[in-house]
């Protein structure tokens, strides 16, 4: 896909329903993708908000499952898929850290560390289904 040379780092966010706590597939893209920042500007009443988002393009990949999908996968197969979706994070380039939820592993640690590279997930408009460029639009702060 035109633009289409970064590579990704994304963690999973699973809820294990026998503990309650979270647990982090990390993966990282097996496609390169687009990174960037959008400006969003909103002008209401007379004053004027700026502030920026991120947005990533992550071309479709045989690997990508949807989460209702790739959340019903044994912990195997989610460590050998992934998908997208709100709460998850996603990192430029190939990161190495894990997350545990334990210091100095915690999400809020690693995205700090990672900063401004670094997104939570907000909003994910699935654009596979187009006939050509088929992509995931990832948008997040």
């Amino acid at each position: 896909m035109l633009g289409c040379n970064d590579n990704v780092t994304v963690w999973n966010r699973w809820r294990n329903p026998e503990t309650g706590k979270d647990e982090w597939f990390r993966h990282i893209l097996p496609v390169k993708c687009k990174w960037k920042t959008h400006v969003n500007r909103d002008v209401s009443g007379g004053t004027a908000n700026i502030a920026n988002s991120l947005v990533l393009v992550v071309p479709y990949s045989e690997l990508y499952r949807k989460p209702q999908v790739w959340a019903a996968l044994n912990a195997e197969d989610r460590k050998k898929f992934f998908t997208l979706q709100g709460g998850d994070l996603a990192a430029l380039d190939i990161q190495t850290a894990e997350i545990t939820g334990t210091k100095p592993n915690t999400e809020a640690e690693i995205k700090k560390s990672l900063l401004p590279d670094v997104m939570t997930i907000k909003a994910v408009p699935d654009n596979t289904r187009s006939a050509h460029g088929k992509h995931i639009r990832v948008e997040g702060v």
